[in-house]
C-alpha cells in the first residue's frame, strides 16, 4: 500500500473520501516553517527543526486519534472541518442547496 499519498478529497461509491498517505503526512507536519516541529533561534536568525517524527504510523494513529478527540458537546477537529467546508460552499453559490426564503 502506498504512503506517499497526496492529500485528496473525493466523493466516492456513496461516501466523502479524505485521504492522505502516512508518509506524506509526516512529511507534511515536517515542513520547514511549520509550527510547532521548526521555531525561530533568533542566536541564529533562523528557523531551526524543533521535533523530527521518528514513527510515522504511530504519528497518523496519534494525529487520527486528536482529529475524532471530541470535546463536551461533541464537536471534534473532523466536525469543525465539515461545518468550515459547508459554510464556504453556501458562500460559494452552491447550486446544490434550496432555501424557503428564494420562493419556489
Amino acid at each position: 500500500m502506498p504512503t506517499n499519498t497526496p492529500l485528496t478529497c473525493e466523493v466516492k461509491d456513496g461516501e466523502l473520501v479524505v485521504r492522505i498517505g502516512i508518509s506524506t503526512l509526516a512529511e507534511a507536519s515536517e515542513f520547514e516553517g511549520r509550527d510547532p516541529f521548526w521555531v525561530f533561534d533568533y542566536d541564529q536568525n533562523k528557523f531551526v527543526q524543533e521535533y523530527k517524527i521518528i514513527a510515522p504510523v504511530g504519528w497518523a494513529k496519534d494525529v487520527c486519534r486528536e482529529i475524532n478527540r471530541e470535546g463536551e458537546d461533541g464537536s471534534s477537529l473532523l466536525t469543525h472541518l465539515l461545518d468550515t467546508a459547508s459554510e464556504r460552499a453556501l458562500d460559494q453559490g452552491s447550486l446544490s442547496v434550496w432555501s424557503p426564503k428564494w420562493g419556489n
